[in-house]
């Protein structure tokens, strides 16, 4: 898979669901690093609105499980890297 561009690889793990970024990241090589890095940095962000106002919402790191709650953490966060709002 050494000739295979670096932009196919990350196009893939853009569309790659979670399960296939842990799976893949076992992979040796350049597509196993950029899976790796894109399922650490993958986020779900989730959020409770009520009466058109958002109340509360948290973000969810997939890989770590790890939560932020405070909105200025929320914030710092790039968008590129939130693959589900629910």
């Amino acid at each position: 898979m050494d000739g295979v561009p670096t932009a196919f690889f990350r196009h893939l793990c853009d569309t790659l669901y979670s399960n296939g970024l842990s799976e893949a990241e076992k992979l040796s090589g350049q597509l196993g690093q950029l899976a790796l890095i894109a399922y650490c940095h993958r986020t779900v962000y989730q959020a409770v609105v009520e009466d058109g106002f958002e109340r509360s919402g948290h973000l969810l790191y997939c890989r770590s499980r790890h939560v932020l709650y405070g909105w200025e953490e929320i914030e710092a966060v790039p968008k590129k890297f939130v693959r589900h709002v629910l």
